[in-house]
């Protein structure tokens, strides 16, 4: 995972021995009390001016699903187990995900907006009427709310720590320590961005979209939908959660480039599993040569004899 990511130079291990030596990024990361793969996506945001919007990226990934779909119960504290009535609704098959939370920025940045939004109805008003505030929009919107608490607080966690290790940075939360109750969303540029970071940390689970005939044999799912991911030692393909944001039978209307946090193998009826896509991110893949540049999984040589290289006069460049 480390040279996945460009944490870890293994590019002379076959003459030197040994694993490999620690970069510059890795050392960074290594300050950073968290998994690989969240400190490198801050770090990548941080240097790109969207530190604050990527502190909620992570604390969304790394807590379950907050949003409530088809017939899926909420999770409860222990206020709801000593309220009756709370308990029973929160029993209650949930209706579907809100449209309002679907982003064509996928899983992650669909979240991202969820906390903001939670966020804002809270005002930062502190003690029992904020805790009322948010858990009432939770119920309107669709939202889990002991997830939305625990995202919270591990949002302020992230805030606290990036004060203290990323002093630098031009975000609220490193010069603070905290975060604004009224943060406006991301632009577009910022999207991209967080995006870009996003799948930086997530180099060895980006896949692309089947073409037709690439996969063989009989499978279980339509595989119009299915992805082939980058990894060598994942053969099988991959599928969308039909969870995601992103989501959608037509499979034309699916991304062709995708990055994914994680796997789930799902058993079927038949007894066939299938992979699924959890946390799903488009990605532009001209993305991909910068963000894995001193990764294992990006290596160079020279120019190609065919095809033959070509001058674009628009962009000045071969």
């Amino acid at each position: 995972l480390l040279a996945n990511i460009g944490c870890v130079d293994v590019s002379n291990v076959e003459t030197k021995g040994g694993d490999g030596e620690i970069t510059r990024l890795g050392r960074a990361v290594s300050k950073l009390p968290l998994g690989v793969r969240f400190g490198k996506m801050l770090l990548v945001a941080a240097e790109a001016g969207v530190l604050d919007y990527a502190i909620v990226v992570v604390a969304a990934l790394s807590e379950s699903n907050p949003f409530i779909v088809a017939g899926q119960t909420q999770e409860m504290d222990s206020e709801d187990n000593e309220i009756g009535k709370e308990k029973e609704a929160a029993n209650i098959l949930m209706p579907k995900k809100s449209q309002r939370w679907m982003h064509k920025g996928g899983d992650v940045l669909a979240a991202m907006l969820a906390v903001g939004a939670y966020t804002y109805a809270g005002r930062g008003a502190g003690g029992a009427s904020e805790k009322l505030a948010c858990r009432s929009f939770c119920t309107k919107n669709g939202l889990q709310p002991v997830v939305m608490q625990r995202i919270q607080s591990m949002r302020r966690h992230l805030a606290r720590l990036a004060k203290t290790r990323l002093p630098s940075a031009d975000a609220v939360a490193a010069s603070t320590g905290g975060f604004l109750s009224s943060m406006s969303p991301p632009n577009a540029l910022q999207e991209q961005l967080l995006r870009q970071a996003i799948a930086s940390g997530l180099l060895d689970n980006v896949a692309m979209l089947a073409p037709l005939g690439s996969i063989p044999g009989q499978h279980p799912f339509s595989l119009r939908s299915a992805y082939l991911s980058c990894s060598t030692r994942l053969k099988e393909p991959l599928f969308m959660d039909r969870n995601s944001v992103l989501y959608s039978r037509d499979a034309r209307q699916l991304p062709q480039w995708v990055c994914y946090e994680n796997l789930m193998r799902k058993t079927l009826k038949d007894g066939a599993t299938v992979a699924i896509m959890k946390n799903v991110t488009p990605i532009d893949p001209a993305w991909l040569g910068m963000l894995a540049k001193g990764s294992r999984l990006l290596s160079l040589s020279e120019p190609l004899s065919n095809p033959v290289p070509i001058y674009d006069p628009n962009v000045d460049a071969v």
